[in-house]
């Protein structure tokens, strides 16, 4: 006797072949709407292998089928019900479409595997009574009795195999997924460990700027108190000198002017290099910082693709970008950002 939810799932199983058999080919190829290369015609050898499952059954089938065979096959029937619903409806204008038209073509293929797989049994319990119906409609019982225990005994082997078979995928599938994420974990350290030599490097190079810019600063205050001492000692000088001839004035103004400029260009470079070297700290613990708060943006994104491309292209602009300061005149990179998004995107389109 049919439990409720054996008979809603002999109804959807029975719904989603009679739908799949009226739905043509290229409904599911789809060249025309999406063109040769982002079609999904590298599926056609499954699409028409189900098909040749699912031609032969019927809604009879379905309904006299096993309740074991049902119960089984419906999760799988509605994961390829809605892997087709989404393959019907894929647009190849977004970004990723490549790896997104990739992983619909792997789910499609496996899926409808599995389902073809597990039809089988129907199909054949099916056949071996339709066999013995008709052998008892000639009144051959005793063959047919014979016959009967014989199907009957295949049918529970058959049971027990497929038992079996679907521990075998259960624990190759689990193996599958503990090694998938065993891989996106040692991944997922890599990126990490990179994105803390990048940071480390980054704030090793402020360190540096930020040492080297206090020499400079110290260095521009001796130029400065230098300067002023000169002023003020040379200035007394001048008020006890008495009369000069114009050769003597020429050689005193030179020398001056001589001294004076040295001291100013001293003080001019210090000061250009102290601005320069702090500019450059600032935008390297920018930099250390925007990497460092890289990997939790990430995962609080969790799988929203769109939200990780946003944070890693607002983390390649604020390291690949000219970032203000207020130390040095903002210059324009070239586009230097823009050059770096493109080769990182061209990347990505080659590698899906």
């Amino acid at each position: 006797m049919d439990t409720d939810r054996t008979r809603v799932s002999r109804y959807e199983i029975w719904q989603f072949i009679d739908v799949f058999n009226r739905t043509h080919e290229e409904n599911i190829v789809q060249t025309e709407r999406l063109g040769k290369a982002a079609d999904f015609s590298f599926l056609q050898n499954d699409i028409r292998s189900l098909k040749n499952i699912t031609s032969k059954l019927n809604e009879n089938i379905i309904i006299s089928a096993h309740s074991n065979h049902i119960e089984r096959s419906v999760d799988v029937c509605l994961f390829l019900q809605s892997t087709l619903r989404d393959i019907i409806s894929f647009d190849n204008t977004k970004d990723g479409w490549k790896q997104i038209r990739s992983d619909l073509g792997e789910k499609f293929s496996r899926a409808s595997f599995d389902f073809s797989q597990m039809m089988l049994p129907i199909l054949l319990e099916d056949q071996i009574i339709t066999t013995i119906n008709l052998k008892n409609k000639r009144g051959d019982f005793e063959t047919s009795n014979e016959e009967s225990k014989i199907i009957f005994q295949f049918l529970e082997s058959i049971e027990s195999k497929n038992q079996e078979i679907d521990n075998y995928l259960a624990k190759a599938r689990q193996n599958t997924n503990e090694s998938q994420n065993l891989f996106d974990s040692l991944r997922a350290n890599a990126v990490r460990a990179g994105l803390a030599t990048n940071s480390s490097n980054f704030e090793e190079e402020a360190k540096n700027s930020r040492k080297a810019a206090r020499f400079w600063l110290s260095f521009a205050g001796l130029c400065g108190f230098l300067l002023m001492l000169w002023a003020t000692l040379n200035n007394k000088i001048l008020i006890l000198e008495k009369d000069f001839s114009a050769a003597q004035i020429a050689q005193m103004i030179f020398s001056k002017f001589l001294i004076v400029t040295v001291l100013f260009f001293f003080l001019y470079q210090a000061a250009r290099n102290y601005s320069n070297l702090k500019h450059n700290e600032i935008v390297n613990r920018h930099r250390h910082n925007a990497l460092g708060s890289f990997m939790a943006f990430v995962n609080a994104a969790g799988d929203d693709e769109s939200t990780k491309n946003a944070v890693l292209l607002s983390a390649t602009n604020t390291i690949f970008s000219n970032q203000p300061s207020g130390y040095v005149k903002e210059e324009k990179d070239g586009n230097l950002f823009e050059r770096v998004a493109d080769v990182a995107k061209a990347a990505a389109s080659a590698k899906s």
